[in-house]
């Protein structure tokens, strides 16, 4: 999935109109034809100047003048054979290392559009000085700016066999249509790249285009309606309640880029009454929040073998400002699963232990509270790497005699910053000590 992730940010890019030589300008007129309009510098005959008077859409083509970066990217392959569709969505993170930066820029020069496309992503090309052509015409179906579209091209683009179109769909929106098509594997890829003005209050807002649509629900049928139909970009907000989801197929399973969170200030929670079953079963997941939400078992404590979170095969799970109690048998469990960040959050009265972690790593948990467990390990992390606990608080756990507060075998770089450790019990605290800065053992 990665893989797909830097050719998609590799394919979104620039070029694909021939401009003539000599500075000369190609309009498309309404009839279809094309016109080729000389430049300024060309007309001047006998001492005399010809003014160029530019068409409407060539005017309003002018606000593409500025410096843009993508936000958001939907990426559409079809069958040459059958016509069927794919979709994926992708949002670009630049400050958690996500997505490599993506940039246009558009000016000015002797009366023609400029652009300079910059992919910062490693074996992606950059192009510079491409020329453009503004076209009266709707850049794909169902584009929101239907009246006009600018195209930009370069020899070193034309090589590539890029194209770059682009179009304003808003004071600071531009969106960046590319497409190839390759007959030999029998389906054409295209690529919509949404840019944002940089500096504007939409840029400062990215992160409202990480999601193509929200779904609001109010129950339980409706979350597991939404979670079947939820195939690609989406974010499932639910109302204040309790979401009993014991006999409904919720599928959790392959979900990308998709947010589940309760909504701002609503108290939600989503339980189950299968003591043996994992209140949410993340399985080949990529980028999925969980947020403002209170998750367990609705079964008496010490009764549950099933856990609250469960993440096999999965990459960049984030849970943020939730609530996960016992009876569970751990909080979250992982097995072969990176990028995962725990912040804000509670996890507590479990009947195993509070993390259980396989095969795992890049594991983050800031300003956590974790409380009230008496259990065996109470983290166990078994061939995981970089595991890192910031600002968080341990108070009341116990783990049973024999077993260690922290087991990490076959592991690499746990640390422990600025937590505090309060009314724990333990016979040891770990066979082989993680690094601690700035901790408090009361």
């Amino acid at each position: 999935m990665r893989k797909n992730r830097y050719l998609l940010c590799s394919v979104i890019a620039a070029a694909a109109l021939l401009t003539s030589a000599c500075g000369q300008t190609a309009v498309e007129q309404p009839s279809g034809q094309t016109a080729v309009v000389s430049s300024e510098a060309e007309s001047m005959q006998a001492g005399q100047t010809t003014v160029v008077e530019k068409t409407d859409a060539e005017k309003k083509a002018e606000k593409l003048i500025g410096e843009w970066e993508a936000a958001a990217s939907r990426g559409i392959s079809t069958s040459l054979e059958t016509q069927e569709t794919f979709e994926e969505y992708y949002f670009h993170d630049y400050e958690s290392g996500d997505v490599s930066l993506l940039q246009l820029t558009v000016y000015e020069e002797n009366g023609v559009l400029m652009a300079d496309y910059f992919d910062g992503s490693y074996y992606a090309s950059s192009y510079y000085g491409m020329k453009g052509s503004v076209l009266q015409k709707q850049m794909y179906d169902g584009c929101k700016n239907a009246e006009w579209m600018c195209e930009f091209t370069s020899a070193a683009a034309q090589r590539d066999g890029r194209t770059c179109n682009v179009t304003l769909v808003d004071e600071n929106v531009i969106e960046v249509h590319d497409f190839q098509r390759y007959e030999e594997y029998g389906y054409q890829y295209d690529t919509i790249t949404t840019y944002l003005r940089v500096g504007s209050a939409e840029n400062d807002n990215r992160e409202s285009y990480r999601f193509t649509r929200t779904v609001e629900v109010s129950t339980a049928a409706e979350l597991a309606q939404a979670l079947q139909d939820s195939e690609g970009s989406v974010k499932i907000l639910l109302n204040e309640g309790i979401y009993d989801i014991s006999n409904l197929y919720c599928p959790f399973e392959d979900l990308f880029n998709t947010c589940i969170a309760g909504k701002e200030g609503a108290r939600v929670e989503i339980c189950i009454d299968d003591p043996y079953a994992n209140v949410i079963g993340l399985v080949g997941c990529q980028n999925v929040w969980l947020e403002n939400l209170i998750l367990g078992h609705a079964v008496e404590p010490g009764q549950c073998s099933g856990n609250v979170i469960q993440c096999d095969n999965c990459y960049g799970i984030h849970i943020n400002n939730c609530k996960l109690y016992g009876s569970g048998a751990y909080g979250i469990a992982t097995t072969n699963t990176y990028d995962l960040s725990v912040t804000d959050s509670e996890i507590y009265e479990c009947t195993h232990g509070l993390i259980d972690a396989y095969d795992s790593g890049t594991m983050s948990f800031d300003r956590c509270i974790f409380r009230d467990t008496e259990g065996y390990g109470l983290i166990s992390l078994i061939g995981c790497n970089w595991v890192y606990f910031n600002d968080s608080v341990f108070r009341n756990c116990t783990s049973v005699s024999g077993w260690e507060f922290l087991s990490w075998p076959n592991s690499s770089y746990v640390e422990f910053d600025g937590c505090t450790f309060e009314n724990n019990t333990y016979d040891s605290f770990s066979e082989s000590e993680p690094y601690k800065t700035n901790c408090v053992f009361k």
